[in-house]
């Protein structure tokens, strides 16, 4: 695990507290949740991370194809070729509401979302011991796993978020339309 440790990502988003303070948040993506972090003296210090949804990143690039993008994520494609890679990383971006600022929207990828075919394969496995990167059942089992860009609010200035305790296969995604169930979503 301390291979995947070291995968972690990190994004900041500047904010407005309710009484006008200025505020940075660190959006964090750890192995097995999505977080965040406050600071409210300019990024001097900040709060330990606020869990936002529970979180599972991309699997492993040479485990599914041939060896290539050693160490990284990918977007899987569906069948038994390795001649399709798209790399991607899962980093999280928020947004304070400037209209009400207390409410913090983080939105990102996952690749465990509602749309998810728990009976055709895609569960979590291990971790690759070579690239401590994830391994999933069902990698390229067509309608198995796609990415998806999921939403977690905060009505509460990021002190808990409506993903904290919510499996992320039941969390709202950002594309709800019909044709777009089984496709990978990436961009933010």
């Amino acid at each position: 695990m301390a291979a995947a440790a070291a995968q972690e990502s990190a994004t900041a988003q500047s904010g407005t507290e309710p009484d006008r303070r200025a505020s940075v948040r660190v959006a964090i993506v750890g192995t097995g949740f999505a977080g965040l972090s406050k600071s409210t003296d300019g990024g001097n210090t900040f709060t330990g991370p606020i869990k936002v949804s529970g979180c599972y990143d991309l699997p492993d690039c040479a485990t599914y194809q041939g060896g290539q993008h050693f160490g990284r994520a990918y977007v899987p494609k569906k069948g038994p070729t390795a001649n399709s890679v798209f790399r991607a990383t899962t980093y999280p971006t928020g947004a304070v509401n400037p209209t009400y600022p207390n409410q913090v929207v983080v939105i990102f990828g996952l690749y465990f979302n509602q749309h998810a075919n728990e009976a055709t394969g895609g569960a979590p496995s291990a971790f690759n011991p070579t690239t401590g990167a994830n391994l999933y059942t069902g990698v390229q089992t067509p309608g198995a796993r796609n990415n998806d860009i999921l939403v977690s609010v905060s009505n509460g200035g990021g002190a808990t978020f409506t993903g904290t305790t919510a499996d992320p296969c039941t969390e709202p995604t950002v594309t709800q339309g019909a044709g777009q169930v089984t496709t990978d979503q990436f961009w933010q």
